[in-house]
């Protein structure tokens, strides 16, 4: 196709200039008039398997920051981001779930792009363990922006869909630890008050009264003389 011919091009030729690489509204402006062409499943998965087979991690990692940039603020691009989301509740199709894997190998070379994008995609377990895995990574200043800018996306109308699941903090734990795993990461500043009010309004006793319980629960059955302990093992 077309369309997977002109990325092919771009990526080499993004790869030997790194003047033109560094132009970031430039090569956003370039993936925003592809995407205009095509369906943005097709592009963003002829970009993946670019860079799956390129060997500079800095330019990978540069370059799924652009095409992330485009992907959350792009109106036009809820379907797609949609379609992405974890299949636990969405009925998304084989075809997507693999694209998504794809993606998700290709942005783990930028870790602030890669929590971007499993908050809008939904997949907040993954969000949360990225998060406690981020301490094995030195951040700079960069990081920090890019986080203070996932918050002010989250206040967009853009994502009113996962605000609204912090109405359930229950069935939606991993999205709650997530964003407090964010707000812990944060320095204090406009966007750190931003989530921290959000959290506020966030009735996490609920959760801290039902896992409360279920542990109770939990060492009742254990103590109990009609329980095998190994029994709960899965």
């Amino acid at each position: 196709e077309l369309t997977i011919l002109i990325i092919k091009y771009l990526s080499q030729k993004l790869v030997k200039e790194p003047e033109l690489m560094n132009n970031e509204s430039l090569v956003i402006l370039l993936i925003e008039k592809i995407s205009k062409k095509s369906s943005l499943d097709i592009v963003y998965e002829a970009f993946s398997d670019f860079l799956e087979n390129n060997k500079n991690y800095t330019f990978i990692s540069k370059m799924v920051n652009y095409l992330n940039q485009y992907l959350i603020n792009e109106p036009n691009g809820l379907n797609f981001r949609k379609s992405l989301i974890n299949k636990k509740d969405n009925e998304a199709s084989d075809q997507n779930y693999e694209l998504f894997l794809k993606m998700y190998k290709i942005w783990s070379f930028n870790p602030i792009s890669l929590i971007v994008f499993c908050v809008i995609t939904e997949h907040f377990q993954l969000t949360y363990n990225i998060i406690l895995n981020l301490i094995k990574v030195q951040l700079d200043n960069e990081y920090y922006l890019h986080l203070g800018q996932l918050i002010q996306l989250l206040e967009s109308n853009l994502y009113d869909y996962i605000r609204i699941r912090l109405l359930d903090p229950i069935k939606n734990i991993y999205l709650i630890k997530a964003l407090y795993g964010i707000l812990m990461l944060l320095p204090q500043g406009q966007a750190y008050n931003i989530l921290s009010n959000r959290m506020c309004n966030v009735h996490c006793e609920r959760i801290c009264r039902n896992e409360a319980f279920c542990a109770g629960q939990l060492q009742d059955m254990l103590e109990s003389d009609h329980i095998d302990p190994y029994s709960i093992v899965p």
